[in-house]
């Protein structure tokens, strides 16, 4: 369920699991929300499947992003992800762990409806992992905003 409180125009508060997220310009937007959703329901079904295989998976960097349509509704035409994987498994099992998430997430195959889907997979050596985190808008990507 959501629920989210929109005070004095697109300013929302949007309260979840104890957690809260700020909704509006310069804050949340709705694709920014939508292509986290997509990241972490990938991410479940590819922990599942590399857990299943044994796989040692030290940690993964997911970049989902979207280009959309210049049409009304603004549906998105292209959706990308993005797995940057540290581990120190085969290339091979990785990318099989990874078709599998993808066949198995509700919301990459909801989106695969509309768009075409893109991906790329890297792995890296589990001392390899940067310390830093990347802060981006997902939503302005494509520069229609969300």
């Amino acid at each position: 369920m959501a629920y989210i409180e929109y005070r004095n125009g697109f300013n929302g508060t949007y309260r979840v699991g104890g957690q809260t997220l700020l909704i509006g310009k310069e804050k949340l937007m709705p694709y920014d929300m939508t292509y986290g959703a997509i990241a972490s329901c990938l991410y479940s079904n590819f922990t599942k499947s590399v857990g299943k295989r044994g796989l040692n998976v030290s940690g993964t960097d997911v970049v989902v992003n979207g280009i959309k349509r210049d049409t009304v509704p603004a549906t998105v035409k292209e959706l990308s992800i993005s797995f940057n994987v540290y581990t120190d498994a085969s290339y091979e099992d990785i990318l099989e762990s990874f078709n599998e998430a993808i066949e198995n997430c509700s919301m990459v195959q909801t989106f695969k409806l509309v768009a075409e889907l893109k991906t790329e997979v890297k792995i890296n050596a589990p001392g390899e992992m940067p310390v830093e985190t990347v802060e981006g808008d997902a939503c302005d990507v494509d520069g229609k905003g969300c």
